[in-house]
């Protein structure tokens, strides 16, 4: 099996359209601010669709909760 993304199990699943502006209720949140702190420095990379843009398929939403469980647990253990 061949490693593709941590953000999609399969390379057709990757975003088609991205959004490119924060959704208003990011504001609402300070989800603004903390995007801006995690992508400070790394703008070439585009990182902010990846955060604006909601995922619609349950699959993909799984397939990244899998994720986050695998690296919590590998961060556990290497403490």
């Amino acid at each position: 099996m061949v490693f593709h993304s941590i953000l999609f199990e399969r390379t057709e699943d990757s975003i088609k359209k991205e959004t490119v502006e924060a959704p208003v209720f990011f504001a609402d949140l300070n989800l603004d601010q903390i995007i801006d702190a995690i992508t400070v420095g790394k703008q070439e990379y585009n990182l902010k669709p990846f955060f604006y843009t909601s995922l619609k398929d349950i699959d993909a939403i799984k397939y990244r909760h899998e994720i986050m469980r695998v690296l919590k647990i590998k961060f556990c253990l290497s403490i």
